[in-house]
């Protein structure tokens, strides 16, 4: 067959070039960006933009609650005065918390940079000052006078005072984490650090560059000493100002610093726990550490010793309970009993609020409590360094598919190709959040497919223009314009040959037109018929893809399966026929029809294998389907009047459409031209619109038929007497008739329920 001039190859040889060139420049500029850390910032915010929407929606309670928030609240700083509260008060909140409520351990919130607003120091200084002998000093005559016991008594009243010294006592002994902060301004440091964790130079070699904060706030000397731990309880804020992550480690005078958190969970872990820095991996020619793991936790974070807070939902998921019902003893022992608390404000005065994924203005404590449930469970979210590689790759293998799409595919399958490829990156992003919730940016793939979609559809689209017009003028001619445009799409693969081929068939045949045709003008029969095929068609091809075969007088005859081939045929026509009565229930009330007519559909469907293809004569050729599964739909769509079904469908039509419909068993029956049974059925409606009635309904009459197949007769009248009563219908009817007729005159012997139709 010879190409009409100007379906030349050089054009698209040309676009392939181009294509490929456009495909290999894009790919090399983003990947180049990945390797080298530029990402632009445009594209970052995307990337977090995706990671809020996964923690949004999936956000969900991570096992049994492990840890509660002790919150410093409204009402509690209306009971017990504003804040900062005396120190002996603090003290009483760490003993209640242990020794009444039993809690695993506390952790701090909060700063105690500050000495206690008491007068203890002050008071000492001026007995120290007094001279022996006088009112209580230490002379002769006060040593064994009543001066002394004053002065003892005093100085136990000066002990009292020293609500620092109370509050350290009570931290001693007792599974206490202090909270600390660290700052960017060198001159700005208060209190006494803990201990530090290791060298930074050290935690360089295992691949860990924290975070520096040469300036920090810290607590008193008197209580670092006395508690067991102490952390930092720093946010990460990203650049949208939303915070997503926590630093573990932090970096002050070339020494490292645990978090709050982290600290936590060491002095959980006992003295004795083994810690263990890795996996390390290779990034950017330089050893880095995935995880540190601290006993039984495992931490995954990234090369600045970040890590990542598993959100459960917005403020308040997390079980909490105000310190001022701990100190009343009204607190719920349940949600501190065994459990992580951490004490810190939620009160808006106090002003310690963040901005985060699932809330934006959710309470800083909450992040660090967030973050043990995660640990405690074993549900942190990590960015593994592979994903990097993961990223890396995908650039590459979407930058070949999408080459490979421009060379071979037309506008439309190439179109496809990309949104298909924008959909695996994603849900392959999503999947490895929802499985191992491990973070996958996705930006930069998805900034690649967008880009390369709009610039080779645009080539793509000069091309397709010259192709079709070449196309239509091959085909055209003899070609419906459905199947010019399916073969415009791929022609490649399309051919009008016949074959046999799985597909399933419609007739549908109004009812009621020899009525219509004795009783109006032949002009305005006309116009009626028009106007209620042009519905029933638009259902078939706009609504179900279906392709029309026919018109066959008042009769549509169509098809699915076929040109394109698709695996839920079966289904596909279902929806079409039980949309098409709705359809026509919509269309008749817009309709004028003479007094006394009825119209009505009746359909048939049947699956099975048939030829399909361009076939026909030399004077015309049509795209058409033959053979015995034809025959049988039309044979079908004659049994609707008899069981006063609106559809009626084969066997193989109830398999393959699945259970998606209400299906109403009709009967056996032998149908004129084939001598084995079908069962027949009728979908009355899509599972989702049956109601319970209709179900319960459908159930009792398949058990009526198989009481009557089993001869017995009379169960299965009574059965169906009762339904028809409920529900009145012509195939109740003829239940009823047939099982009165089987109670008087019973079937002989090898009788197998199945009912023989002579006629078509």
């Amino acid at each position: 067959m010879k190409l009409p001039s100007g379906f030349a190859l050089a054009p698209k040889a040309v676009a392939s070039l181009v294509s490929a060139a456009a495909t290999l420049g894009v790919t090399l500029l983003l990947s180049w960006a990945l390797v080298g850390g530029r990402t632009p910032e445009m594209l970052q915010r995307v990337d977090l933009q995706i990671y809020d929407f996964w923690v949004r929606h999936t956000a969900h309670p991570a096992g049994e609650p492990q840890v509660t928030v002790l919150e410093l609240d409204e009402a509690s700083l209306l009971k017990l005065g504003q804040w900062p509260w005396p120190r002996d008060r603090i003290a009483q909140v760490v003993k209640e918390v242990f020794d009444t409520y039993g809690a695993r351990a506390l952790a701090f919130d909060i700063v105690f940079a500050e000495p206690d607003r008491s007068d203890a120091a002050a008071i000492r200084q001026r007995l120290e000052r007094v001279p022996p002998g006088v009112n209580g000093g230490n002379g002769a005559n006060g040593a064994n006078g009543g001066d002394g016991a004053l002065r003892r008594e005093l100085e136990a009243l000066i002990d009292a005072l020293d609500r620092d010294r109370t509050l350290a006592e009570a931290l001693k002994g007792r599974n206490v984490v202090l909270g600390y902060y660290f700052n960017a301004d060198p001159a700005s440091r208060s209190g006494a650090l803990p201990e530090p964790w290791l060298p930074a130079d050290m935690a360089q070699t295992l691949g860990i560059r924290a975070l520096s904060g040469p300036g920090y706030g810290a607590n008193l000397e008197a209580l670092v000493q006395a508690a067991k731990r102490a952390g930092h309880f720093n946010p990460r804020v990203d650049l949208d100002g939303v915070t997503r992550s926590i630093p573990l480690l932090q970096e002050n005078d070339g020494m490292l610093y645990t978090s709050l958190t982290l600290g936590v969970l060491s002095l959980l872990a006992g003295d004795n726990a083994a810690v263990d820095f890795g996996p390390a991996v290779t990034a950017g020619g330089r050893e880095v550490t995935e995880a540190l793991t601290v006993g039984p936790f495992k931490l995954p974070i990234d090369g600045r010793a970040q890590a990542l807070v598993p959100f459960f939902g917005g403020r308040g998921t997390l079980p909490r309970v105000s310190v001022a019902d701990l100190l009343e003893g009204k607190a719920d022992p349940a949600l501190l009993k065994g459990r992580v608390v951490v004490f810190g404000p939620i009160a808006a005065g106090l002003k310690d609020s963040r901005s985060t994924p699932v809330d934006n203005n959710q309470p800083g404590v909450e992040l660090h409590a967030s973050y043990l449930q995660g640990a405690l469970t074993g549900r942190l979210p990590s960015r593994p360094y592979y994903t990097d590689a993961a990223v890396l790759s995908t650039l590459w293998l979407v930058g070949l598919i999408m080459l490979l799409g421009a060379r071979r595919l037309r506008p439309g399958p190439f179109s496809l190709v990309s949104i298909g490829a924008l959909a695996a990156v994603v849900s392959g992003a999503g999947w490895l959040w929802v499985q191992h919730r491990a973070v996958l940016p996705v930006a930069l793939p998805l900034t690649q497919i967008a880009t390369l979609f709009v610039g080779l559809n645009l080539l793509g689209y000069l091309f397709e223009t010259r192709s079709k017009n070449a196309m239509n003028k091959l085909f055209g001619q003899y070609v419906p314009p459905e199947l010019v445009g399916e073969m415009n799409e791929n022609p490649a693969q399309y051919s009008m040959s016949a074959k046999s081929t799985e597909l399933t068939v419609m007739f549908a045949d109004v009812r009621g037109f020899t009525t219509l045709s004795e009783k109006m003008e032949p002009a305005a029969l006309g116009e009626l018929m028009n106007t209620l095929l042009t519905e029933l068609s638009r259902v078939i091809r706009a609504d179900h893809l279906g392709t029309i075969d026919k018109y066959i007088g008042d009769c549509v005859m169509a098809f699915w399966g076929a040109p394109i081939d698709r695996p839920d045929h079966a289904a596909a026509a279902t929806a079409a026929a039980l949309d098409m009565q709705k359809a026509l229930t919509a269309l008749l009330p817009r309709l004028v029809v003479p007094e006394g007519a009825h119209i009505a559909v009746g359909i048939g469907l049947n699956t099975g294998k048939a030829v399909v293809g361009n076939m026909g004569s030399a004077y015309r050729m049509a795209y058409t389907v033959l053979g015995d599964t034809v025959n049988t739909a039309s044979r079908l769509e004659g049994l609707t009047k008899a069981y006063g079904a609106d559809i009626v469908v084969g066997p193989a039509v109830r398999a393959a459409a699945g259970d998606g419909f209400l299906w109403c068993e009709l009967d056996w029956v032998r149908v004129k031209g084939r001598d084995t049974p079908l069962a027949i059925h009728e979908p009355l409606c899509r599972l989702s619109e049956a109601d319970v009635t209709l179900r319960e309904q459908v159930a009792r009459h398949e058990q009526a038929l198989v009481d009557y197949r089993d001869r017995h007769f009379q169960r299965a009248l009574d059965a169906w007497t009762a339904l028809q009563a409920e529900r009145p219908c012509k195939l109740h009817e003829l239940w009823i008739e047939r099982a009165q007729t089987y109670l008087t005159q019973p079937p002989a012997e090898g009788w197998d329920g199945v009912y023989t139709f002579e006629s078509k």
